[in-house]
């Protein structure tokens, strides 16, 4: 995982029930991040919904969403 992003209610400081996360990297460990989501919902009791992108194509997703559209929550350090 290079980099999480928060979008939806949330990015706008709005509660809600669902949590929208983008999940941006090249080699992501599905079955592992479907494991911590599903530990992460019962703690919090809402739903995590979320979409994984290639570093790529991020890129050219990003150049389209506004600066507010989604929240960098995480970053990895090199």
């Amino acid at each position: 995982v290079e980099e999480v992003y928060v979008t939806g209610d949330f990015a706008r400081g709005i509660d809600n029930q669902i949590i929208d996360l983008i999940f941006v990297g090249n080699e992501i460990n599905r079955e592992f991040l479907l494991k911590l989501i599903g530990k992460t919902e019962e703690l919090i009791r809402r739903r995590i919904r979320y979409v994984i992108f290639p570093t790529e194509e991020f890129i050219n997703y990003r150049k389209k969403l506004s600066n507010t559209a989604a929240l960098i929550i995480w970053r990895r350090e090199e």
